[in-house]
């Protein structure tokens, strides 16, 4: 242990970075480690809500100088543009000790004190990794500060996203492409909804069921053959298996059933995907109240802000009725 005369602020200068660093690589939140390598990942300070500018149209309108250069050349503003808008999303867990001298101190025993905040700060960093790691799974829960995860940014039903209205017919590059009719997963059925996307994805992602039974698909040297893309996973040691050289792995927290395709770009370089953290909410710890002596109470916490953002969904795709 470091030799601080303040154990609480050791431990929170310890915590801090293997916080970040053990929800950022884990290989049970592949999601989210590919989404903080692949996707347009911003860090910054930002308000309550997010813009992200689109044109979903285009206009016809143009004068053929060529064949009659006197033509009056069109001005007419072009009106299919906008911008997408998400409100920005956090939490924060406290952590708690109180009368912790009358528990565990003696005499001066600064370890003993160290240990104590150091399980407390651990049991929340966990927490905090797991809440994240399932937000972004997520429909966007009840309130509008919660996480816009995948089952919202593949919904088809929902006729609103980021405050635009939806429609397969006018609005071009904000509807996903869902099946919620495949029970059984084959190959095939795979290789279209790819296809169907333009050809545009890049990583599948699905549970660990869905995971296994589609490895028993796959030849023997056809699911260790390396992907492309699969080097983001490799580096943490987390499993997956090439799909038309697009990596295939599981998450700890996709839900039961699903299986999402996901492409950062629209294979031109358009950024598709958006992934924004808080510059100063960034999982980190911090001491907020030392109260210790009138109450012997001291309070920190462990707290995250930022939304995952999609600007075109034409070419990501969700399967949400697998049974095997």
């Amino acid at each position: 242990m470091a030799n601080y005369t303040e154990p609480f602020q050791a431990v929170l200068d310890y915590a801090y970075p293997k916080i970040q660093f053990n929800a950022y690589n884990s290989k049970e939140n592949t999601l989210l480690l590919w989404l903080r390598k692949n996707a347009m990942h911003t860090v910054g300070g930002f308000g309550e809500y997010i813009r992200i500018p689109i044109q979903y149209g285009h206009t016809d309108d143009s004068t053929d100088m060529a064949a009659n250069p006197y033509g009056t050349i069109s001005t007419t503003a072009i009106t299919d543009q906008d911008a997408l808008k998400f409100q920005n999303a956090g939490f924060a867990l406290p952590i708690v000790g109180s009368n912790y001298e009358l528990e565990v101190k003696v005499g001066s025993d600064k370890n003993r004190i160290y240990d104590y905040w150091k399980s407390k700060t651990e049991t929340r960093a966990k927490a905090a990794q797991r809440i994240l790691a399932a937000g972004l799974f997520s429909n966007g829960g009840s309130t509008a500060t919660d996480i816009s995860g995948l089952l919202y940014h593949t919904d088809q039903d929902d006729l609103t996203y980021g405050g635009l209205t939806e429609t397969s017919a006018n609005t071009y590059g904000l509807y996903p492409v869902e099946d919620t009719s495949t029970t059984t997963i084959t190959w095939g059925a795979l290789i279209n909804l790819i296809m169907d996307c333009s050809g545009d994805t890049e990583v599948l992602v699905t549970t660990k069921d869905i995971m296994g039974f589609i490895w028993t698909m796959r030849q023997a040297q056809e699911r260790y053959e390396p992907a492309p893309a699969g080097k983001v996973f490799q580096d943490v040691g987390a499993e997956y298996i090439n799909v038309s050289g697009r990596p295939l792995v599981w998450d700890h927290n996709c839900p039961a059933y699903h299986l999402f395709g996901l492409a950062a770009n629209n294979g031109s370089g358009e950024q598709c995907i958006h992934y924004f953290q808080h510059r100063g909410w960034d999982l980190s710890a911090e001491k907020i109240a030392d109260n210790t002596d009138t109450q012997e109470v001291r309070l920190g916490r462990i707290k995250w802000a930022g939304q995952l953002c999609f600007s075109r969904r034409d070419n990501q795709f969700a399967m949400t009725g697998i049974t095997a």
